[in-house]
């Protein structure tokens, strides 16, 4: 049997993310038997995610949403709830990366990290958990291991994926009495696609159904537990 049998799935930023992140997450899901979303902004990238999903003898859609947006978001969980009528996992693999130190940061760079770093799980996360409330279920956010130690001089980056990180800690403790689980994958600049989605994998299934609050590093291919709650 695999991991995530008859499970409906969502991924964000599933067209591509930083190393691939995002499609590699939604690939491994749909691997292990789940009906994936392949969520994108880039509607081309979300579908040719979705065709690998299908081409691999699994099941899948693609939609086209900014994540960043409200409305999009809202659009894409509606679809769902009338589809399917439950959610089973959300992987919220959108990265934004690339800035300078404190001083070399612009506010634009700020700005946009926070918004695709951030707000991008807040806002699918806040659209997820009503869905996700009717029979419980995992969420697993993308961070970085720069966002607990120093990682390269990205401050919107790792300031950013640190607000995620509590954020995941925050939402876990408010919602475990409803068996919605929250946890972060941490990789650093150099983890491989394939173990970060298996670091995802374990949290999204039910061998991780005990699990709630933590962040797992994912360091150059071998994971670490990294604390939390």
């Amino acid at each position: 049997m695999k991991r995530l049998d008859g499970k409906i799935a969502v991924v964000t930023g599933a067209g591509s993310g930083t190393a691939g992140w995002g499609r590699q997450l939604a690939v491994t899901f749909g691997r292990e038997g789940a009906y994936v979303v392949c969520v994108d902004a880039d509607r081309t990238a979300a579908e040719e995610t979705a065709d690998l999903i299908i081409g691999a003898g699994s099941a899948g859609i693609a939609l086209s949403a900014d994540a960043t947006y409200d409305e999009e978001l809202a659009d894409v969980f509606s679809q769902i709830a009338v589809d399917h009528g439950r959610l089973d996992v959300l992987g919220n693999a959108l990265c934004s990366t690339g800035g300078g130190d404190v001083v070399a940061t612009s506010e634009d760079e700020w700005d946009l990290a926070m918004a695709v770093n951030v707000t991008s799980a807040f806002l699918a996360m806040k659209h997820a958990v009503p869905l996700m409330c009717r029979a419980g279920g995992s969420i697993v956010n993308v961070s970085s291991v720069g966002s607990i130690r120093y990682d390269g001089p990205d401050v919107a980056g790792a300031a950013s994926k640190a607000a995620l990180n509590h954020l995941t800690r925050v939402t876990a403790a408010e919602y475990a009495p409803q068996q919605i689980r929250v946890n972060a994958v941490l990789p650093d600049r150099w983890a491989a696609p394939e173990d970060v989605a298996n670091a995802a994998l374990f949290f999204a299934g039910d061998a991780s159904a005990f699990v709630t609050g933590v962040e797992l590093v994912v360091d150059a291919g071998a994971t670490l537990c990294a604390g939390g709650d």
